[in-house]
């Protein structure tokens, strides 16, 4: 992978925000959380382009919207999860924190399963994983994966949601990610820490379970 990767984490539900430069003066963001307040000691100068979701739930896109007011960006989401943007029932399945908005997102644009978006060298592959929510996606390039809340180190997304989830189709997701990554692949998770997929093959007792 050519680009740079920083990480900031959100005081809601701690989840990871992925930063991504060029080193050209563009940005790409993963998951931008709660991390547009730390942004600017983190981008340094780099304009944020675009915002790729690896899912709908609100701890992973609640500022969105503030780097499109301010820098422009463009924001995409799984299609599957489009509806998650506007809608607090499946944004927000455990209600709004004390404290946080209902902010509504507008998605400029939609992917899928096998889709791929290119920043700066890198082209990275949509991996859709649904099981955490209908359109949960994991994106890939080079041996690094951002698994969003459908991997983690040593666990995985929830799967008890009463809507989006789906508890049956995280073993195919799982499957699904194993086969498509090699085993030196370093995973980036929504939460927690980085790991490799050899390391989670070993001890992740999901993926012992179900592989």
């Amino acid at each position: 992978m050519k680009s740079e990767i920083k990480r900031l984490r959100s005081s809601i539900y701690v989840t990871n925000s992925f930063y991504l430069f060029d080193g050209k003066g563009h940005a790409l963001i993963i998951d931008p959380a709660e991390s547009f307040s730390k942004a600017e000691s983190i981008l340094e100068g780099n304009i944020p382009t675009a915002i790729y979701l690896t899912h709908g739930h609100f701890d992973h896109t609640y500022d969105c919207e503030l780097f499109r007011q301010k820098y422009g960006t463009k924001v995409f989401i799984h299609e599957l999860d489009e509806k998650y943007l506007s809608d607090h029932r499946y944004h927000s399945p455990n209600g709004i924190p004390s404290g946080y908005e209902d902010r509504i997102i507008t998605a400029d644009g939609t992917f899928k399963d096998g889709d791929s978006f290119t920043f700066g060298e890198d082209t990275f592959s949509v991996i859709h994983t649904p099981g955490h929510t209908e359109g949960s996606c994991c994106f890939y390039t080079e041996n690094v994966l951002f698994s969003g809340d459908t991997l983690f180190k040593g666990s995985i997304g929830r799967t008890d949601f009463p809507l989006g989830c789906n508890d049956a189709d995280m073993p195919n997701s799982l499957r699904k990610i194993t086969k498509t990554v090699t085993d030196d692949t370093v995973i980036y998770p929504g939460h927690g820490f980085q790991s490799v997929m050899s390391e989670e093959k070993k001890f992740n007792p999901y993926l012992l379970l179900f592989l």
